[in-house]
Parts: structure tokens; C-alpha cells; sequence
């Protein structure tokens, strides 16, 4: 393998690219001023960019950064400048050997189904994930920003964890939002970083992304199971505790992309034993018909839970239910049913 060291090269002068079996070393200050790109094969064990101790890289951005693989060759702390296609999503870390690459794609398509997680967490991210690799323990921090879509899963940033895939399971690793983003600026929904409060040995773990975890939720869900009976979806769902809980939405989609709310199913608000909870889908689509739960919680918070399918050959046309008002709707310490919404998909 050829190494090659960019001693002289202080800014990116438009695109640069490292090939396969190569690798170039940069040293100092490195401008991405000049909307360049340096691109290496994208996969750990080919070409990669060698950042020496004490390298410094600026204007860095989503049309401005490594395509590609880094590895950190110092202790120093670094933010490693990558990204995807358009897309900009850099981490952060210390240790020596340190090595990152950035995917803007579902995690899931690399077989690690977003879906696959520790019961404790509510949410995994799933446009995003890095895969980097190093020997020696270390701190280490993700980023998001708007193409990241956490808003669309989360009302706040204090359940934002860092996941990381081991054993067949994203798992959570102990961490925290940063107040101060590691970008600049205060972290948010739309923007932020999120750094690990423990050391952690990034070879452990196959893949890293974003999480949320479920211990500031309104409910733990225990189990969430759907069925067909004719032409209705059958839900039925378990908690086994609620907290300042208000209510649960039943939302369904043909393609997993746009979801329509088709119910309604109030909760027991306070609660610390099992509750047993139905809702009805009287009229599904023709076809795949996907479901998941949104548990709101008194102030607005709120969680979606794993997503759930069904599939009809036919379906009754021409029907619409009403839902049953909150005077109706029959409810008793264990159980409480829903019928479907006039919206439909």
C-alpha cells in the first residue's frame, strides 16, 4: 500500500480523489474553502485520507468535505469532516487510529434493521449511520442536522442517544445532547451533536447512528401485535407503565413514507400495571397496509412505536366508520377499544 503525504496542500482546490490501496496523509490547517471534495473508496479497508496530530481542517459543509474514509493518526480531538452525496455528517473523537466513514442511507439497507433495538430505546434513526472503526477507547460524538428528520420522531432533544449496532441489535450507549453543539451553536431538533459519556471501544460495534431513549416516555410499551379477522386489522397493544400519559394515535401507510391518522384510543394517564389496549381497522387499503402507534404524553412529547403490516386481497369498498365519541366508547380498568377515522390513505 502506497502512502503518499500532502505536506504542501493547504486547501482544497476543487476535487481530489484517493484510489483504492491508497492513502495520502495531510498535515496543518486544511481550507475546504474552495467547495472541493476528497473522495476515497468508500469502505475502511481501502483508500483512505490520513489526518496527522493537530490537523485542523475549516468550512467544511454539505458541498465541502471528505467523501469517504479517515483516519485520525494522533490523540488529538478531532471533528472528521464527511459526508455523502449532498450530505454532510461528521463525528467527532479522539483516540489514536480512529476510522469513519458517513452513509446517508438507511441503516436498515446495510442489514441493520432500525427496528432490531434494546427494549429501553423508542426510536433509531433510520436516513443516516458511520461505520468507524479503532482499537483504543474513546469519547465519541454524532451529529444531525435537517436532512437527519429527527423532528419528525421526537418533540425535544433529551432522549437523544448514541446507538450502536453489537450482537445483532442496536444497543444503547450512555450519552448525552450537547448543549453546545460540536459544530457551534446550541443543539436542537433541527441541528445538533450528541457525545458519549463513557469511553467506549469503537470495534466493539459494527455501525453507529442515532437514538432516542424511552426512559422520558409517556408509556412503556410491552407489546404491540397486529392480526386480520376478515377484512379488519385487528391492533392490540400492552403497557406495563404510564406516566402523565394522554393518549395513543393509530397511524397507517401503504409505502412506510406518509403516514395518515386513523384513530384514536385515550389512555389511563397514571399507571403502573398491565393495561391491555384494542383498535379496530375497519377499512384497510388493498394491499400492504402498515401500521404504528404515536404515545402522546400530556405536555405534547410524544414516540412512535415499531411499525407493524398486514396485507388484504380484498377489501370491503364504499364503507366509512365514524369514531365512536369519548361517551360511547366503551373503557374499563383493562381494556380500551378505537374504530376507524373518516381520513383516509
Amino acid at each position: 500500500m502506497t502512502t503518499a503525504d500532502a505536506i504542501a496542500q493547504q486547501k482544497v482546490y476543487g476535487n481530489v480523489f484517493i484510489p483504492s490501496a491508497a492513502e495520502v496523509t495531510v498535515f496543518g490547517a486544511q481550507d475546504f474553502g474552495n467547495n472541493g471534495k476528497i473522495t476515497t473508496a468508500r469502505s475502511i479497508v481501502y483508500g483512505r485520507l490520513n489526518v496527522a496530530e493537530s490537523v485542523l481542517f475549516v468550512n467544511a459543509n454539505e458541498n465541502s468535505y471528505i467523501n469517504g474514509v479517515v483516519k485520525k493518526l494522533g490523540t488529538s480531538p478531532l471533528v472528521f469532516p464527511v459526508g455523502d452525496g449532498n450530505f454532510y455528517g461528521p463525528f467527532a473523537g479522539s483516540a489514536a487510529d480512529l476510522t469513519g466513514v458517513f452513509f446517508h442511507t438507511s441503516p436498515t439497507d446495510a442489514s441493520f434493521p432500525v427496528t432490531t433495538r434494546q427494549p429501553v430505546l423508542s426510536f433509531v434513526n433510520n436516513t443516516e449511520y458511520w461505520q468507524i472503526e479503532g482499537p483504543n477507547a474513546t469519547s465519541l460524538s454524532l451529529t444531525w442536522n435537517e436532512a437527519s428528520a429527527l423532528g419528525k420522531h421526537l418533540t425535544r432533544i433529551d432522549p437523544i442517544r448514541i446507538v450502536g449496532w453489537k450482537d445483532g441489535l442496536w444497543t444503547e450507549i450512555p450519552s448525552k445532547p450537547d448543549i453546545n453543539s460540536i459544530l457551534g451553536g446550541n443543539s436542537s431538533l433541527t441541528s445538533g451533536s450528541v457525545t458519549s459519556t463513557v469511553a467506549i471501544r469503537p470495534n466493539e460495534f459494527e455501525a453507529f447512528t442515532i437514538g432516542a431513549s424511552s426512559e422520558a416516555l409517556p408509556v412503556t410499551l410491552a407489546d404491540f401485535n397486529v392480526k386480520k379477522e376478515l377484512n379488519t386489522g385487528i391492533l392490540s397493544w400492552v403497557t406495563t407503565s404510564e406516566t402523565n400519559s394522554d393518549h395513543f394515535e393509530i397511524e397507517r401507510s401503504t409505502d412506510i413514507k406518509i403516514w395518515h391518522k386513523i384513530g384514536f384510543v385515550k389512555s389511563f394517564v397514571e399507571s403502573s400495571v398491565r393495561r391491555e389496549y384494542r383498535f379496530d381497522d375497519s377499512t384497510p387499503v388493498r394491499g400492504a397496509n402498515y401500521y404504528r402507534l404515536k404515545m402522546v404524553d400530556a405536555d405534547g412529547t410524544f414516540a412512535f412505536s415499531t411499525t407493524k403490516s398486514l396485507s388484504f386481497e380484498s377489501v370491503l369498498e364504499g364503507i366509512t366508520l365514524y369514531p365512536q365519541s369519548s361517551e360511547s366508547r366503551t373503557q374499563n380498568p383493562t381494556a380500551c377499544y378505537g374504530s376507524q377515522s373518516t381520513q383516509a390513505d
